[in-house]
C-alpha cells in the first residue's frame, strides 16, 4: 500500500503547481521516481498569454513545469535524484 505526501513548487510564470508524491509505505533507501504532468490542455491561461501561438505557449508552459517538477522531486528524501523520468 502506498502513502502520499503533498508536493508544491513554482511552475511557468511563477504559478503554484500542486501535486502528490506517492511513496510505497515500507520503502527503504532512495527510490526511482516518475513525474507525470496531468491536466494540461489548450484551455489553460489568460487571453494575454495567447499572444504567442497557442502551441508555443502550451509547450513552453508544459516543458517548464516538467523541469521544475523534476527539480522538486530531487528535493524529497525518499527519491533517488539520479533515477527520475518524465512520463
Amino acid at each position: 500500500m502506498a502513502g502520499y505526501r503533498s508536493a508544491e513548487f513554482s511552475g511557468f510564470g511563477g504559478h503554484r503547481i500542486r501535486g502528490r508524491l506517492l511513496v510505497p509505505r515500507d520503502a527503504a533507501g532512495p527510490l526511482p521516481c516518475v513525474v507525470r504532468c496531468l491536466g494540461y490542455n489548450s484551455g489553460r491561461g489568460l487571453p494575454h498569454n495567447w499572444l504567442l501561438s497557442p502551441d508555443d505557449y502550451y509547450y513552453r508552459r508544459l516543458y517548464t513545469d516538467e523541469v521544475r517538477a523534476v527539480e522538486a522531486a530531487r528535493e524529497h528524501p525518499p527519491v533517488d535524484p539520479a533515477r527520475i523520468v518524465i512520463s
